[in-house]
């Protein structure tokens, strides 16, 4: 097995639950047979802030060999323009648990998120990666609402405190 290298996080660039990178490493089947291949697509962090942390202070400490067997959830993004009118109308309506819609602004267009396809990924490959934009606070809100959600496959009102409910619209 290849040992790992050591990564450090750019100073002011942390990586945290709701950060989008620029060519995240997803691993995809290649149909012809020849194995798992890397193929680079924007991706959202997903992982609670708490592995994030233990990453981050694994860094700060000079742990490198636990830092480097930390990995992140991390979920694929594609161009909302690839979705029809009706499903972008769903993903927003909170129909579709496997989606997630992201508000674009000046450095990334509107875009969808596939939560099913969430991938782990080793926080030291993050770390050396582009950092594209972080979810505003409102979306992020949202982001932890629909991960629940998904997960537990119920209402938000019946298992997230109605505090953390407020302020979810833009």
């Amino acid at each position: 097995m290849a040992e790992r290298p050591f990564g450090r996080c750019p100073p002011g660039v942390p990586i945290d639950q709701g950060y989008i990178f620029a060519n995240v490493p997803f691993p995809v089947w290649d149909e012809a047979g020849a194995g798992w291949k890397a193929v680079p697509s924007n991706g959202l962090v997903t992982s609670h802030e708490c592995a994030c942390e233990d990453y981050q202070r694994a860094i700060n400490a000079g742990f490198g060999d636990k830092a480097n067997k930390i990995d992140l959830q991390v979920a694929p993004i594609q161009s909302a323009s690839r979705y029809s009118e009706e499903a972008i109308a769903l993903i927003l309506a909170g129909e579709h648990l496997e989606r997630f819609f992201v508000h674009g602004g000046k450095s990334l267009p509107d875009s969808v998120v596939r939560i099913d396809e969430e991938t782990a990924i080793p926080a030291y490959v993050l770390a050396g990666l582009k950092p594209i934009t972080v979810l505003a606070p409102w979306q992020w809100r949202q982001l932890v609402i629909h991960l629940t959600v998904s997960q537990w496959h119920q209402k938000p009102e019946k298992i997230l405190h109605p505090d953390l409910l407020k302020g979810t619209k833009q």
